[in-house]
């Protein structure tokens, strides 16, 4: 079903505010004719308290409460402006309902309140982001008692607080009593930034009631922000007069731009084939990129089939027009039913196609709850018919990674039997064990190491589940790891020390601390220090790495700790080398800085270098280290080695030979 355009639903599309639903009322419902008492409910129902027959005392028995006056609403009114700030703010947007309830309340017992008692209760406070609707609803309020009042209140206010809430349902309200007023104000408004976002405000409005006043003025639509306006004009204006008034966005800014957009996409509600052919018969260098991906949209999700038979013979010379394809056919592909044909039509436009995979869309329609067992099912029976192909494989790798997170089993054995041997199907393996691990993470390492065959494949697997197991239950996935040979333990616990010590450091440290075999956990040390060190804060865990059971576990503790810090503030990491104790322990924070930052800084590399206790290392270090250097900077390096106080002779002819 598509939308019923009209100014309120479009102001409600730029998220105009809360009481739209007020500023799209007729003149004769403004406050002239409101009635003397009215009843305001919690659950946002009114009526004249001259019609109710039930008493107070019901009333507030079942929860509604009747005020006569906003004097006496005034408490209610303060409780509901807590509870509305209270709301926490992602729950504001992902579950409104609560929202919408406060608000509403809000506005009806705005609605008992006189002019000065309106004008009092905006001047009484500061709306921030989050309260703006509140200030619209206010606004609003005063503006059905006068509008030159309320707007000129804004514009005090404004410059007092800088809110630019509260300006468009005043504008709103001006433009349906006396639209000529409103503009002569508009006009004498010394700000030109508070006249920018005025003029956009009126001609938004003004085209939701006189859609060719507004277009005989297009050359004052702001092509930055004249969005709102465009948008109106898209869904009000007679469709005849589309097409023209496309032309004159287009030539309005190069490419198109923002207004483009929102005109073209508000056109392609009401008439997407013709919005469509006005596209497809522009240059392909006239319209921007964004202007086809922004405006596309609704042509592409509607009808994907129709949509990508229309454009496949343009998509080899048109990048831009590439992506809404991509899009529309991973759309395509999630529609209940529609898997089938989807792949289809990949196996025959299999050339067109490359650079779908790199397109988002299919993640969104994969987590619907439509999505099940059966549906992947007859996906991968479809993809196992397509003869192999660049596409095919590019567009699998992404699809049966998002695939996994719902039938991980079915997608992994698919992956097993029918995709090639290579680097590409074991990351995709890797993935998938990792989408499946966030749910069941022992299952998914376990059938890692059941069912994979080449090494490479298991351990990248095993690293990926891992970790995932080790976010949720560090300490079984430990106790896990331990069990496993020497090389897949040393891969799983390096990826479960980064996990674990990112998820909860105190039980990372606490079973590093306990472990009774040092050296098998070796890899974990090294890791979890290095995450909080580059993460966390080096300062704040250098104690605590001293501070491990001396020995290897030490050793190791401060060898990450260093590799993080020299990632995360390497001229402070060198610095604290010094603070160190002298010996093996000082030597490890130099071999754990030089593993990160001798790329960056080869110089401080090899000065380090010279520095540590022990001969032997002290020579490999310095070789390799000055190796490394002459490979990225040979003739940098050269003459810093030859000058080398720590180099003798014969290192320096190991080193050059």
């Amino acid at each position: 079903m598509r939308k019923a355009w009209s100014i309120v639903t479009v102001v409600a599309s730029l998220g105009g505010g809360f009481g739209a639903g007020i500023w799209g009322e007729s003149p004769s419902d403004s406050a002239g004719s409101l009635p003397t008492e009215v009843a305001v409910t919690f659950r946002g129902r009114s009526s004249s308290l001259n019609e109710r027959s039930d008493s107070e005392a019901f009333a507030r028995a079942f929860g509604i409460l009747a005020f006569a006056n906003f004097a006496g609403a005034r408490e209610r009114l303060d409780e509901l402006l807590v509870a509305h700030k209270r709301l926490p703010e992602m729950r504001m947007y992902s579950d409104p309902l609560e929202s919408e309830r406060i608000l509403e309340e809000i506005e009806r017992i705005l609605s008992l309140a006189s002019e000065t008692e309106l004008v009092d209760f905006i001047t009484s406070r500061k709306f921030d982001y989050r309260s703006y609707s509140i200030a619209d609803i206010a606004y609003g309020a005063l503006a059905r008692h006068s509008p030159k009042r309320a707007a000129d209140l804004w514009l005090v206010e404004r410059g007092r607080t800088e809110d630019p809430a509260g300006l468009f349902p005043v504008l709103g309200e001006w433009v349906k009593q006396d639209p000529a007023a409103a503009d002569a104000w508009v006009g004498a408004i010394p700000d030109e930034n508070a006249k920018g976002r005025a003029r956009e405000a009126f001609l938004c409005h003004l085209a939701g009631s006189n859609p060719q006043a507004v277009i005989a003025r297009l050359d004052e639509i702001d092509p930055e922000n004249g969005n709102g306006v465009a948008m109106v004009l898209g869904a009000m204006v007679a469709p005849a007069s589309l097409p023209g008034l496309a032309d004159r966005f287009l030539e309005s800014r190069p490419g198109g731009g923002f207004v483009l957009t929102a005109f073209l996409d508000a056109w392609g509600e009401r008439e997407p084939e013709a919005m469509l052919a006005w596209v497809l018969a522009q240059d392909s260098e006239a319209i921007s990129a964004d202007v086809l991906k922004g405006s596309l949209g609704a042509v592409a999700f509607a009808d994907p089939a129709r949509f990508l038979d229309t454009i496949s013979t343009r998509l080899p010379s048109n990048p831009a027009l590439l992506e809404c394809a991509a899009r529309s056919w991973w759309a395509w592909l999630g529609q209940d039913g529609g898997e089938v044909a989807a792949i289809q039509w990949l196996g025959e436009n299999g050339g067109l196609v490359l650079g779908f995979e790199r397109t988002f869309g299919f993640e969104v329609y994969m987590d619907s709850d439509s999505w099940d067992g059966e549906k992947t099912q007859r996906l991968l029976a479809a993809l196992a018919e397509l003869p192999d192909s660049p596409a095919k494989s590019s567009i699998s790798e992404r699809m049966l990674v998002g695939l996994s997170r719902k039938s991980p089993e079915l997608i992994l054995g698919y992956a097993l039997e029918r995709l090639p041997l290579g680097p590409q199907t074991d990351m995709m393996i890797a993935q998938a064990l990792g989408n499946w691990a966030s749910e069941a993470p022992e299952t998914a390492v376990r059938w890692s190491l059941d069912h994979l065959e080449n090494e490479g494949a298991r351990l990248q697997a095993l690293r990926w589940s891992i970790a995932r197991w080790g976010e949720k239950d560090g300490q079984s996935a430990a106790d896990f790891s331990m069990s496993l040979p020497e090389r897949e333990r040393n891969a799983a616990l390096w990826e479960l020390g980064s996990a674990w010590a990112r998820k909860q450091p105190e039980e990372t440290i606490g079973y590093l601390s306990s472990a009774s075999d040092p050296a098998a956990v070796s890899s974990m040390s090294k890791a979890a220090f290095r995450e909080f060190a580059e993460n966390k804060g080096a300062a704040e865990y250098f104690d605590k790495a001293l501070a491990m059971p001396p020995g290897r576990m030490q050793h190791d503790a401060v060898r990450g700790l260093f590799g993080g810090w020299a990632l995360s503030e390497k001229d402070a990491a060198a610095a604290a080398i010094e603070r160190v104790p002298a010996g093996s322990l000082q030597d490890a924070s130099i071999l754990g800085f030089n593993e990160y930052a001798a790329r960056e800084d080869p110089r401080k590399a090899m000065e380090l270098a010279g520095q540590i206790s022990v001969p032997a290392a002290r020579e490999k270090e310095l070789i390799f280290r000055a190796r490394g250097w002459l490979k990225q900077n040979r003739n940098e390096a050269q003459a810093a080695i030859r000058s080398h106080p720590s180099l003798t002779e014969a290192m320096k002819e190991e080193i050059f030979k």
